[in-house]
C-alpha cells in the first residue's frame, strides 16, 4: 500500500507544524526538544544590543507565540514552563 500511493513510512516520533506528536499525556522528554529550541533562541539574540523595549518585545512576540501555538494542543510540564520562565527573566 504504501509503494503503490508513494507515501514513505514514518516512525511515531513526529511533529506537525512544529509541535511533537506523541502517544500518552505529555511527559518532559516529549516536550524538552521544543523547549530547548525556544532557550536557544535566547542565546542567538543575547549578544545584540537590544534596548529593554526591545528585549520585551521579542519575547512577547516571538516567544509567547511559539509557547501559545504549541499550549493550544497539550498542557506543558511545569517543569519546563519554570525553565522557559528563567531564561526569559535572565534575558531580560
Amino acid at each position: 500500500m504504501l509503494h503503490t500511493t508513494g507515501i514513505s513510512h514514518g516512525s511515531f516520533s513526529m511533529s506537525y507544524l512544529g509541535v511533537p506528536i506523541f502517544r500518552g499525556p505529555p511527559r518532559v522528554c516529549h516536550l524538552a526538544p521544543l523547549a530547548d529550541s525556544i532557550i536557544s533562541r535566547f542565546a542567538k539574540w543575547k549578544g545584540h544590543s537590544m534596548s529593554l523595549a526591545g528585549r520585551k518585545c521579542f519575547i512577547n512576540s516571538v516567544i509567547a507565540a511559539s509557547l501559545v501555538h504549541s499550549m493550544m494542543v497539550y498542557f506543558w510540564p511545569r517543569t519546563l514552563l519554570k525553565k522557559i520562565k528563567t531564561a526569559m527573566r535572565n534575558f531580560l
